[in-house]
């Protein structure tokens, strides 16, 4: 704070806590839902929700992913912060959401059709909050909201949605991405976010 992904693994026998966990999932028929303040600087869009996230009811909940210790290493948070103290990120002005809410255990399992009301849903959002930041966790998330699933992408700044909202596009959290980027790359990448979030809090700051 600045003061105050890709699941890829298969499981052959689930053990009880999975079996669990996929049972409860299947009752969350609308996956995990949007996390919006009222008053947004940042808005983090990953994906999909996984199974154990739309299950408890928290973003990037998976035991493997690296995102909220990304988060505390960076210094965009002061102190560490599990995927249970999400609302505490809300109340501070950063939203979360998904290019797709149906929850997998991995982005494998969803078919391309259903990134269909990818864009129109994320751009409403943009539009009602007006988030000075918005950040794609994962190249497949943009390329979600894209809907071209072969376009190349570099990390870091990607052009904006408006004068007042920036985009910007950060490594896969999960645990599974780790052959393509290392955590210490990871970190780099969060570690640029974090100026970019201090901008983006400026230019929220001078709004209000």
């Amino acid at each position: 704070m600045i003061s105050h992904g890709d699941r890829q693994s298969e499981l052959s026998s689930p053990s009880p806590e999975i079996s669990r966990i996929v049972g409860s999932a299947r009752s969350v028929r609308f996956g995990l839902p949007d996390k919006l303040p009222e008053e947004m600087h940042t808005l983090f869009v990953g994906v999909n929700p996984g199974i154990r996230s739309a299950t408890v009811g928290h973003y990037y909940a998976g035991h493997s992913n690296y995102f909220w210790k990304l988060i505390y290493r960076s210094r965009i948070w002061d102190k560490p912060v599990t995927t249970f103290e999400d609302d505490t990120l809300v109340n501070a002005g950063f939203g979360f959401t998904d290019v797709c809410k149906r929850p997998t255990t991995g982005i494998s399992g969803l078919r391309t059709e259903e990134f269909s009301d990818s864009a129109g849903h994320i751009l409403s959002i943009v539009k009602t909050h007006r988030p000075g930041l918005v950040v794609f966790v994962s190249k497949a998330a943009l390329r979600g909201f894209r809907q071209d699933f072969s376009i190349r992408l570099s990390y870091g700044h990607q052009g904006e949605f408006s004068p007042t909202s920036k985009v910007y596009l950060v490594p896969s959290t999960s645990g599974a991405s780790l052959g393509d980027t290392s955590f210490r790359v990871k970190l780099h990448w969060f570690r640029n976010l974090r100026r970019e979030i201090v901008k983006a809090e400026s230019r929220f700051s001078r709004r209000r």
